[in-house]
């Protein structure tokens, strides 16, 4: 399994959420961020408004997710992390691996 964080401007929100379902993204965790920015220091902030999403995927996901992100994403500034995870555990049943995650 893989931890994949995307971290972009707001307005792409709406069509990062429509992308990753489109491949098979199931749960999503998004946060408001602030990121050292160059672009900001030129209108005298520090930091940038971004959003963080975060998911966890089946690592033969990782390919297609890259790909539906960055195809909406030109016009956006970010990062995509991708991250190992070891195992996840759903809470209310107990399921681990991938059943903890459809």
């Amino acid at each position: 399994m893989k931890k994949v964080v995307i971290v972009t401007s707001p307005f792409k929100l709406d069509d990062l959420k429509d992308v990753l379902g489109e491949v098979g993204v199931r749960g999503i965790t998004i946060t408001e961020v602030k990121v050292p920015s160059e672009e900001a220091r030129v209108i005298g902030l520090d930091f940038a408004s971004k959003i963080a999403l975060e998911t966890v995927i089946m690592d033969d996901m990782e390919e297609d997710v890259v790909e539906a992100v960055l195809s909406i994403s030109q016009d956006a500034d970010g990062m995509i992390y991708i991250i190992p995870v070891e195992d996840a555990v759903r809470i209310r049943t107990g399921d681990t691996g991938k059943e903890a995650l459809v």
